[in-house]
């Protein structure tokens, strides 16, 4: 039973693997796509996180880094 609850947590590697041999990403996409498939794990089928304890993960400090972090990416985008 344990084994039938792990196998969407196992398709993770099929999805990363499987999207690097098959050349339809790159290993940083791969390993984005895995992170969203995970959050979407967590909240969605295993239902173990809530989103206030998602948002209590990142204390306010980290929140303003991010912040300005966005910023520069933001201004990096439009400047080409």
């Amino acid at each position: 039973m344990a084994f039938l609850k792990a196998i969407p947590a196992l398709f993770m590697i099929v999805i990363i693997l499987g999207g690097i041999l098959a050349a339809c990403s790159r290993p940083p996409e791969a390993a984005s796509v895995a992170v969203f498939y995970g959050l979407f794990l967590a909240f969605v089928v295993y239902r173990s996180i809530t989103f206030a304890q998602f948002l209590g993960i990142f204390p306010l400090h980290h929140r303003a880094q991010r912040d300005g972090c966005c910023v520069v990416i933001a201004m990096a985008a439009m400047l080409g």
